[in-house]
């Protein structure tokens, strides 16, 4: 599963694409879930509407509506109802939605991988990825940073992406050991750490 925010589908499917040619993996099944929106204002508004599950949760940079995930959760479980899917994927606002679904769902993926999460916007999302490590000893997290995200000029954080998904992961590491990674990519800024981690993110997922 892929939740498409922002550059993640390009990035999935040439990834998986180099990894069939390279004959790494038989090829798999991609189920992409993307915003929509014929403009770049809708497809931003649609973002903040559906990938928050708190009202307020972008007000830091200016966007002052949210809060509607809980519908887009059970989408998502409809879409999941089969019981195919190995891993799912989130980038930016919907790798923190993909933490807090999971923590509030039995029937997510037992792999997520959460690269470059908007944990500034949600601190929950950090709550949640502990919760859902709990919940199970088959879930695993993959975390993935680009070294270069520095954004708190712009959230108005304390911290900025990078050392924020830093701190997390390294929590998670030491609290459930293999079950949780962290990948910090050092030159990757928050638009190109989702290209540069994808190929690392489905072979965790596919691995045996």
């Amino acid at each position: 599963m892929l939740l498409d925010d922002e550059l993640i589908g390009d990035a999935c499917r040439l990834a998986a694409t180099a990894l069939v040619q390279s004959g790494e993996s038989m090829g798999l099944t991609i189920l992409a879930i993307g915003m929509g929106g014929g403009t770049t204002e809708q497809l931003l508004g649609k973002r903040a509407r559906h990938l928050t599950f708190a009202s307020d949760a972008l007000k830091a940079i200016g966007i002052a509506f949210g809060g509607e995930a809980e519908k887009l959760v059970t989408h998502v479980e409809r879409e999941l109802s089969g019981g195919k899917c190995v891993g799912a994927i989130g980038f930016s606002l919907s790798a923190s939605f993909l933490l807090q679904a999971a923590s509030r769902s039995a029937n997510f993926p037992s792999r997520l991988v959460a690269i470059s999460p908007s944990l500034w916007a949600e601190g929950a999302a950090e709550d949640a990825a502990s919760d859902w490590l709990s919940s199970s000893d088959t879930a695993q997290l993959k975390l993935a940073v680009g070294g270069e995200e520095k954004d708190r000029e712009l959230t108005g954080d304390t911290l900025h992406m990078h050392e924020r998904v830093e701190r997390l992961g390294t929590q998670l590491e030491q609290q459930f050991g293999s079950r949780s990674c962290l990948a910090v990519l050092p030159e990757e800024t928050h638009y190109t750490a989702p290209i540069a981690a994808m190929p690392a993110a489905l072979r965790w997922i596919l691995r045996d």
